[in-house]
């Protein structure tokens, strides 16, 4: 089938994950069907994964944000102790108040091959019997400011108006002839901050240093 009828074919398809799993725009995690957005911290890559937000960093460090149904537990603290926190010996156990919304935080320290893993837990009461869970982990050099960067990422969670989208729409594939632009310039609108430019070689099969011909068309990811 020639190139020309392939690329008319999928111009327009939906690009990424569902709607309803929210949407990731560098940094920031939106999801307006339960209502919440979330900023990762500087350096961080973030990808959806099975109802979870992975954020990776170049340096190692990880997170996990998502949220859980509680059952019968009302109460974050109790939540992070008695069950998803249980058997890893917290400390620093604390109570916040994040943006206006119960939680609590703690700490840990996860044993492992190429040296000890420091854990940040944090729970956030987000709706009845549901909380919004994030985990922080990393080989801190220096720990007091890795803890000041969790804190900072923490308390970028906030409601969002359910169902209003705030500004997150669905990504699409979108066929455009290169027109003289760079890489960086039609990498611009993917998701992957920045992995843009990795992302958008992939995606069109083009080697790291090779250049584009103005009359190439190119897929990109546009609103």
């Amino acid at each position: 089938k020639p190139v020309g009828d392939y690329l008319e074919q999928i111009d327009g398809l939906v690009y990424g994950d569902k709607s309803d799993g929210g949407s990731i725009r560098g940094r920031r995690y939106s999801n307006p069907a339960l209502g919440i957005s979330y900023h990762a911290p500087p350096g961080y890559t973030l990808r959806t994964w099975r109802g979870r937000v992975l954020g990776t960093h170049a340096n190692g460090d990880s997170l996990v944000f998502d949220y859980a149904p509680t059952g019968e537990i009302s109460d974050p603290k109790q939540y992070l102790v008695e069950q998803w926190g249980r058997g890893a010996n917290l400390t620093k156990i604390a109570r916040i108040d994040v943006n206006g919304a119960k939680a609590v935080t703690a700490a840990s320290v996860i044993r492992a091959v190429g040296g000890n893993i420091r854990a940040r837990w944090v729970v956030v009461e987000h709706a009845r019997g549901q909380v919004v869970r994030m985990l922080y982990l990393a080989r801190p050099k220096d720990l007091q400011a890795w803890s000041e960067i969790a804190t900072v990422a923490t308390y970028s969670l906030k409601r969002i108006e359910v169902n209003s989208g705030n500004g997150s729409s669905t990504s699409r594939l979108r066929i455009e002839p290169a027109g003289g632009r760079s890489v960086d310039e039609l990498a611009q609108s993917f998701p992957f901050g920045p992995s843009n430019a990795r992302w958008f070689r992939m995606l069109n099969g083009l080697a790291p240093t090779a250049s584009l011909a103005p009359d190439k068309r190119v897929k990109v990811v546009s609103n």
